[in-house]
């Protein structure tokens, strides 16, 4: 009987061992579960970051595209105001150039006029 005795102790011993290694095996088993659950929620979180952050992104390229739209037909009327106002430059010049040319032929006259009144004889008074 004692061999018996022996095998039942060794028995014990190895359950024992075996409980305790099983429970060591569901306590790191329950804390890589934990482990994994935080990091899921992590990785929930940081899709969330990501799919708003693809938003803002997209919205930003919405924004310089119509920003660049503008920013062309900005370019397209200033070139525009340019060509009108190179064409009102000329066509002042042109004025200025008649004006002038008109100014000088009035003088002219007027000064033909004085001279013809300053050779005339004087009414009596």
């Amino acid at each position: 009987m004692p061999d018996i005795e022996k095998a039942i102790q060794q028995f014990n011993d190895v359950f024992i061992v075996t409980a305790d290694i099983q429970q060591r095996h569901a306590g790191m088993l329950e804390e890589h579960r934990e482990m994994l659950h935080a990091s899921h929620q992590v990785l929930i979180e940081h899709y969330k970051a990501l799919q708003e952050n693809q938003r803002d992104v997209a919205e930003h390229r919405r924004q310089i595209d119509r920003l660049s739209a503008e920013a062309a037909q900005f370019r397209r009327e200033t070139e525009q105001i340019r060509g009108e106002a190179e064409q009102f430059r000329g066509e002042a010049e042109q004025s200025r150039r008649r004006t002038d040319q008109n100014l000088a032929e009035i003088t002219d006259k007027l000064n033909g006029l004085i001279g013809y009144i300053d050779h005339q004889p004087r009414p009596p008074q």
